[in-house]
């Protein structure tokens, strides 16, 4: 398929983002999975101004300079691969997603025993000296102790 200069340019220069904001969720991931707050954090302003950019990308295609000729960019192998790229990216945030919410919940529910006082402290399960979980009624809990 013949596009344009203008489009098969922008394709590309959206393909290049995309391949740019698909790193960024790489590193993203690691820096969630080892923890690293800080590197995180100098992420998001990257991840900000590349989505920037590719809303830009969506406007100059959806709203050519030649209303008149409207172009059909639909099966173009740039814009199939641009899809493809940012399906990816899709389901790597969607990754990055599901860790944050896992982590988060976790720190719920850490907080939650840390705060709560004796009626949910007994329903906790806790390995005794010997290694092997406390069983209820067995002996003193440690709220007893």
């Amino acid at each position: 398929m013949n596009l344009p200069r203008e489009v098969s340019d922008a394709l590309d220069a959206g393909c290049n983002d995309a391949h740019r904001l698909k790193a960024l969720l790489e590193e993203e991931f690691e820096a969630l999975r080892g923890q690293s707050l800080d590197a995180f954090e100098k992420l998001q302003p990257l991840k900000t101004e590349i989505f920037a950019t590719l809303a830009q990308l969506v406007v100059r295609l959806t709203a050519p300079p030649n209303a008149q000729m409207p172009v059909d960019f639909s099966q173009s192998p740039n814009w199939m691969s641009f899809q493809a790229l940012m399906a990816e990216c899709r389901d790597a945030h969607r990754r990055n997603d599901v860790l944050i919410r896992s982590k988060l919940e976790a720190i719920r529910g850490a907080l939650r025993v840390l705060q709560s006082g004796e009626s949910s402290a007994a329903s906790v399960e806790v390995y005794d000296r010997l290694g092997r979980i406390g069983g209820y009624g067995r002996g003193r809990g440690y709220t007893d102790a």
